[in-house]
């Protein structure tokens, strides 16, 4: 564990802490493969913009359609920056209560201290930052589930759900990141393939 002193050092230089010999292959593969799936995922909400056009998006007649449009953007956004965050430690299962509150001490210290927070100093408290950022995904795809009950009949939204719903019915012990990771995911594409599918308003 670091001390809050080394803590800060690594976070003025911007290092991530990762010595190469605490790679894991079998992380790095998963790292990798994730990385290209919010990717495509970005480009998809991308495409779908510059198609529809903002405006066209923005005077929907849905109120809902318009507001889940943006929060698939935030939690995608957001699954983004935990998988970069992300380490073999971070996703890790025994990953602790103690360790998690120790790198958000950390993050707090900076962030009074510094009053600004970057991608460096995300990443030196990313033990704490990427639970941070899978909840606020997984926080927006809750609101989103609000606004498809208005378009959808309820037994469609369960079905599109169904991944992160077996999650949230594990124990928090059993519930690994990087699985939550992989539900957000399944469920956010499912959405918006089930969003483009709507006839125009």
């Amino acid at each position: 564990m670091l001390g809050g002193v080394e803590a800060q050092r690594r976070i003025r230089e911007g290092g991530s802490g990762l010595e190469m010999s605490d790679i894991d292959m079998a992380w790095l593969k998963w790292l990798v493969d994730r990385r290209a799936l919010i990717h495509r995922e970005l480009y998809e909400l991308l495409r779908f913009m510059e198609s529809a056009g903002p405006e066209e998006i923005a005077h929907a007649a849905e109120e809902e359609r318009r507001n889940i449009f943006s929060l698939l953007i935030g939690a995608a956004f957001s699954l983004w920056r935990a998988t970069f965050l992300s380490d073999n430690k971070s996703l890790n299962p025994t990953r602790d209560w103690k360790t998690v509150l120790q790198s958000a001490r950390e993050f707090l210290q900076i962030l009074v201290r510094d009053n600004t927070i970057g991608f460096p100093q995300d990443r030196a408290a990313r033990e704490w930052m990427v639970g941070y950022y899978l909840n606020n995904a997984r926080h927006r795809m809750d609101r989103v589930r609000g606004q498809l009950g208005q378009l959808l009949p309820e037994k469609r939204v369960r079905e599109l759900y169904a991944p992160v719903q077996n999650l949230a019915d594990m124990s928090s012990d059993q519930r690994l990141p990087k699985d939550e990771w992989d539900a957000i995911l399944q469920t956010l594409s499912a959405v918006r393939e089930e969003l483009y599918r709507m006839p125009a308003a």
